[in-house]
């Protein structure tokens, strides 16, 4: 009951200490826990960036934290056909504690998958069927104060991405395959329970600046003029600052906030103006995402647990579109300010049970999640523009069976359908619409 009271406290300490960000956002997760039954989804443009912890012995001066998961896969997608697959994650921590106070670690962050999906390219949703993501991440970390509660850890790391799309082609041809290099600091405190130096809560706070590259991506304006005009329109240098805090008890309830705000500066890419012409101004986009997880047992024994995610984000750009709408005639262009901002919000419960004597996990969850763009308006299918702002409701639900088969290897099985709907009919380009049922089985190893 104290750890309860503690962590309530906490949670309003916390909540009117940040409070002006709650007051407009409520998002994608970012800084979700690994849990190998269920795969993490993180935004495109979050890079990798994960810090192991650990408190070993100073006798236990090599460290060796990972987690590895392979399985195999169906994927159905409506109106396409089934296509069979698989993939894998891993997370290597290997690491040498120098002294009690300090400790270097190098982390390789990885994944594959063979399935249908989708990803957005910032206008609309579009089809891959093999993904490929690598993060190395060498990092520094010294504790200091009482008892070490204060932690602060420097890092650099380097993320390559690649994809193969439903077109065709080889890994080194996807349009939006990527790279990332970068730098970041983290800051730590434990123990924030209004002065107690109890180690079930956590606070996190860190920086970081990056470099993201596509190296296949020409804008289609330089290849027509050859004047290097936007040549590299994507890339961007990222500056991504990110807070967590965390109220922790193993037996009952913990709960946690994760804040970030991305800010992203184009390097080539200009604003369109009102007149289709490209303005001296560079691009720039704002991404807040915050996110809210609560998991309590409703009593003190059996092996019921209640989840409950409360995600938003808010995404700001300065970029507007210019529609000429494949014509001549200037009557009919179409000029949408702000064509990139939207609000989004996702809600996702779920239900998870262990057998008291055999080590199953039955889990059930759903998810809602709509986005809703502020100024971009809907399309017929013929091109023409509604009266209506565009949207999209995404709904996903998930059954899984994670059996515990030793101490550190588990099985698992899970069913995912996903539905997504928009009220924008034109799919020229884009599926906006699209209803995918995935199967997995698949083994994991902690360590």
């Amino acid at each position: 009951m104290d750890m309860l009271k503690r962590c309530v406290n906490s949670f309003i300490f916390f909540a009117v200490a940040f409070s002006p960000f709650f007051s407009f956002i409520t998002s994608n997760s970012t800084f979700a826990k690994q849990i190998p039954a269920k795969e993490v989804r993180v935004p495109e443009e979050i890079p990798g960036y994960i810090v192991p912890y650990k408190e070993p012995s100073l006798a236990d001066r090599f460290i060796f934290i990972g987690n590895v998961s392979a399985y195999f896969s169906l994927s159905d997608m409506q109106g396409a056909g089934t296509i069979g697959g698989g993939g894998f994650s891993a997370i290597l921590a290997p690491g040498y504690r120098i002294t009690d106070q300090d400790t270097v670690t190098l982390l390789y962050d990885g994944s594959y998958y063979r399935r249908r999906d989708f990803y957005s390219d910032e206008v609309g949703p579009r089809q891959r069927l093999e993904n490929q993501r690598h993060t190395l991440t060498a990092m520094y970390r010294h504790d200091f104060g009482s008892e070490n509660r204060y932690s602060i850890s420097p890092s650099i790391f380097y993320t390559e991405s690649w994809n193969k799309d439903v077109e065709g082609g080889g890994w080194s041809d996807g349009l939006y395959n990527y790279r990332d290099k970068g730098a970041g600091i983290d800051f730590g405190i434990k123990g924030l329970g209004f002065g107690s130096k109890d180690k079930s809560t956590l606070m996190k706070i860190g920086i970081q600046v990056y470099d993201r590259e596509y190296p296949n991506y020409t804008s289609l304006l330089d290849l027509a003029t050859g004047l290097g005009i936007e040549k590299d329109e994507r890339d961007y240098l990222g500056i991504l600052f990110r807070a967590r805090f965390t109220c922790n008890d193993t037996k009952n309830v913990s709960w946690s906030i994760d804040y970030y705000l991305l800010a992203k500066r184009l390097e080539d890419k200009r604003v369109v103006d009102s007149n289709g012409y490209l303005s001296s101004k560079k691009q720039r986009d704002y991404l807040h995402n915050l996110t809210l997880h609560f998991s309590f047992r409703p009593w003190n024994t059996g092996g019921f647990r209640l989840n409950l995610d409360l995600m938003g984000s808010v995404y700001d750009s300065n970029q507007n579109y210019y529609d000429g709408m494949g014509t001549l005639d200037l009557s009919d262009d179409e000029f949408i300010k702000d064509f990139y901002d939207y609000r989004s919000f996702r809600i996702e419960p779920g239900l998870s049970y262990t057998l008291p004597s055999i080590p199953i996990t039955l889990s059930l969850s759903y998810a809602y999640q709509r986005l809703n763009y502020r100024e971009r308006e809907a399309q017929k299918f013929d091109g023409s523009y509604k009266s209506d702002k565009q949207y999209e409701i995404q709904n996903e639900l998930n059954i899984g069976l994670h059996y515990y088969m030793l101490k550190k290897i588990s099985i698992y099985a899970r069913y995912q359908y996903i539905s997504v709907h928009s009220n924008n009919d034109y799919i020229r380009v884009y599926e906006y619409d699209h209803t995918v049922n995935n199967y997995y089985a698949g083994i994991s190893y902690s360590f």
